[in-house]
């Protein structure tokens, strides 16, 4: 979750933070663990006919929701849903993405959105005006050392071996 820190900070200054979210890999589940409230608003489609029409959905329902809460702001990764619900309802919407090679998805977010933020790596589409650029990946919003510490027993029960070379491979 690239904004649990964020979400954590926000609801204990007092901020009104909700959460909508898509039925997709683990994220429901996560958020569910983490105790966030959330609001599922659509789970993703297979094939581009399932993943058109479950766009459309996300839309809908997230421009339902962002007319009735009214938030100052909009934000989230990758954010196509996104960019079109800010757009409707005229409220800002700041996406962060990290992944050049989803043409079809960054085309449909880049033009509406109001800001778009990206490694400094960064080699897709622009918006122009409205890019900006971060150091590092996505990771580092929760493996920061500010939110981070390993524990090395951990590590060791999950097969760590001190005494060989060690890679972890995110798949």
């Amino acid at each position: 979750l690239v904004f649990f820190h964020t979400i954590k900070n926000l609801t204990a200054a007092g901020a009104d933070v909700r959460i909508v979210s898509r039925n997709k890999d683990v994220l429901t589940a996560l958020l569910d663990d983490f105790g966030f409230s959330h609001t599922p608003i659509s789970t993703a489609g297979s094939g581009k006919p399932g993943l058109a029409s479950e766009l459309i959905t996300r839309d809908v329902r997230l421009w339902r929701i962002a007319r009735s809460f009214r938030p100052h702001v909009m934000a989230g990764y990758g954010g196509v849903a996104l960019s079109h619900g800010g757009k409707l309802t005229g409220m800002p919407s700041v996406c962060f993405y990290h992944t050049e090679h989803a043409k079809l998805q960054i085309k449909l977010a880049v033009p509406f959105i109001s800001e778009w933020h990206v490694p400094e790596s960064w080699r897709g589409l622009e918006a122009p005006g409205r890019t900006f650029r971060f150091k590092g990946g996505k990771q580092l919003a929760y493996l920061h050392p500010d939110h981070f510490q390993p524990d090395s027993q951990i590590a060791r029960a999950a097969g760590w071996d001190d005494s060989l070379d060690n890679f972890m491979v995110r798949i």
